[in-house]
């Protein structure tokens, strides 16, 4: 379906001709077509959505079902779909800020304004775009954990812990990760959090941030969104002209502040950087090629990655949320998803077809808000959020 769209649309006609399907027994293959169509962003997808019944709806039907509905902006199907849905998935933050978005665009500014403000103190993509409808600035929400020095302490002099942590000090990742989640798995739920604290007391911020997610711990910002490469960041952003909260941000999507980190298709470093990839942006930027070892360096790999994505940024005409999708999925693939004409960047990104990349960019963009605010600590502007996506790019 996703190589010929069109042909599949002629198949499942000819299919229900053919074997004379009831409404029943053809909306299971509609269900399958619409999801698929709606994934390529096709005009037809709520019109094959429509002959399938509820019966046969699942999580993953209602959530294409709306956002084919979001990219042709037919708000009242989107208000429909987000109705019908159930309880658990209709209560998450997307898709209470999407039922906002439709209130608004069908003329329920006060019920729309009712749901934003229920989203708008979450620490995610769609509190920043809820504050931003709000007109009102925001900033993450934060508590710190409670830490206690001296009960670091003793759980620091126990042996497993000293183990793993003196295997981090020596660079044996996947020793001290294993011996690690050992001892953390033996601990007590109270001690779990103090042990979050002791892995980023250590430095060791791969594991204070896994660690604190497996707890459900997301608030204490100073804890969980470590600066501890600014040197490099700072000059990399200065040389490239971008934020250093963004490239903050994309290293701790990236490797979750991990130097020697490489991933299973051998992008490396703390931006996973590709050696092709590293060795054309060096050419460009008029530095020398990187070597494989070489790019398990910060003072190599930031200013590469930094470069890269700034590369990205001139490309896809200044629009960040499709820059980063372009770091992760490829600028190709982006290119391929841009909308015939201006479309809210609301809109796009939760129309990419692939989940990670979809989640990616949600997730970097909230990471920059957060290192920007813990560099000034203020309140964000949240209206420049509120962009369109054009199609024009420069090759």
């Amino acid at each position: 379906v996703r190589a010929d769209v069109e042909g599949a649309l002629d198949r499942y006609e000819r299919l229900v001709a053919a074997r004379r399907l009831d409404a029943a027994a053809a909306s299971p293959y509609a269900r399958v077509l619409a999801i698929r169509l709606a994934l390529n962003r096709h005009a037809a997808a709520r019109r094959i959505f429509d002959l399938v019944r509820p019966a046969d709806y699942d999580e993953q039907a209602f959530e294409w079902h709306a956002r084919a509905a979001l990219w042709a902006r037919d708000w009242p199907r989107v208000e429909r779909v987000i109705t019908a849905m159930p309880p658990a998935l209709a209560s998450q933050a997307r898709w209470r800020y999407f039922a906002a978005r439709a209130a608004e665009a069908r003329g329920q500014k006060t019920l729309a304004g009712e749901i934003y403000a229920t989203v708008a103190p979450g620490g995610n993509w769609y509190a920043v775009l809820a504050s931003a409808r709000l007109g009102r600035p925001f900033a993450p929400p934060r508590q710190a954990l409670p830490l206690d020095a001296a009960r670091m302490d003793a759980l620091e002099a126990r042996p497993p812990l000293a183990r793993a942590r003196e295997l981090f000090y020596a660079e044996f990742p996947g020793q001290a990760n294993s011996e690690w989640n050992d001892a953390f798995e033996a601990l007590a739920e109270a001690e779990r959090v103090q042990a979050v604290g002791l892995a980023g007391r250590w430095g060791w911020h791969f594991q204070s941030i896994a660690s604190a997610a497996r707890l459900g711990l997301f608030d204490d910002l100073e804890l969980l969104y470590p600066r501890p490469f600014d040197a490099e960041v700072a000059a990399a952003a200065k040389s490239v002209d971008l934020a250093p909260s963004l490239i903050y941000a994309v290293i701790r999507q990236e490797s979750l502040y991990q130097p020697h980190a490489v991933s299973s298709a051998n992008a490396r470093g703390l931006m996973q950087l590709l050696p092709a990839t590293a060795a054309a942006t060096a050419r460009r930027l008029g530095r020398p090629r990187p070597s494989s070892s070489g790019l398990l360096l910060p003072a190599v790999n930031v200013p590469l990655g930094a470069g890269y994505l700034r590369q990205l940024v001139d490309r896809f005409d200044g629009q960040v949320a499709l820059a980063l999708a372009g770091y992760n999925a490829g600028p190709n693939a982006v290119r391929r998803w841009l909308p015939d004409g201006p479309l809210d960047v609301d809109l796009w990104v939760e129309n990419i077809p692939f989940n990670e990349t979809r989640g990616y960019v949600q997730r970097v963009m909230w990471h920059s808000v957060v290192f920007k605010w813990l560099a000034d600590r203020q309140p964000e502007d949240a209206s420049p959020w509120l962009v369109e996506v054009t199609p024009r790019v420069v090759s």
